[in-house]
């Protein structure tokens, strides 16, 4: 109950940071965030009983970091830096962790793909934003969120900012991996959006599992 009760507060930090200036504090009723509230503790449900069933075939550990960076392709034109990762354990939890970075000129993409085969809670915390399923394009830039149709159960979180053109696009894979990309100088979404796709496509086997 207590980590159901920090997803759904996450949750409603997040949506009360993404309301604009303009709109009225009751923007989101109390049977709205009752729902989303639901709609949190259905997921991680789902997210667990996956986790079970993997548990049961014997898929009990994180992937290796190295093996997660490798999912991560080249970008065309830039340079890119050592490998950067981690993988951590304690007791029954194990997350891993792979980075990438790369640069050209004055242009620097960041990639990061992490999985949490073994802390569902971690998983369901980073990824709170699924459920509020909004989509909010101002002065400012613009954010929205969509379903991913490529792997199952996944979906994606878009964000462009316009006052230092800041690109990020996040993916929740499966109730299992998470992927970032970011990027500077971006007119918007449009480049990370390919290139984590390009990540997608190569680890698709293993993102579907």
């Amino acid at each position: 109950m207590k980590k159901m009760l920090y997803i759904f507060l996450i949750s409603i930090i997040f949506i009360s940071c993404s309301k604009k200036e303009n709109e009225p504090e009751d923007f989101l009723k109390v049977n709205e965030l009752m729902e989303k509230a639901e709609q949190i503790n259905e997921d991680f449900k789902s997210a667990e009983d996956k986790f079970e069933a993997r548990k049961a075939a014997g898929d009990t550990l994180a992937i290796e970091w190295m093996k997660l960076y490798e999912l991560i392709p080249d970008v065309d034109g830039f340079t890119r830096s050592e490998p950067k990762g981690m993988m951590f354990s304690m007791e029954n939890l194990a997350y891993s962790n792979a980075t990438a970075t790369f640069q050209k000129d004055n242009l620097e993409i960041e990639v990061s793909l992490y999985d949490y085969n073994q802390v569902v809670s971690l998983f369901a915390a980073a990824t709170a934003w699924k459920n509020v399923g909004f989509n909010v394009e101002d002065e400012n830039g613009y954010q929205k969120v969509s379903q991913l149709k490529e792997i199952t159960d996944s979906w994606i979180f878009e964000e462009w900012r316009k006052n230092n053109k800041r690109a990020t696009v996040t993916i929740s894979l499966n109730d299992r991996f998470f992927l970032q990309v970011s990027a500077n100088d971006q007119p918007g979404t449009e480049f990370v959006k390919s290139i984590a796709m390009k990540v997608i496509n190569k680890g698709k086997s293993i993102f579907n599992k």
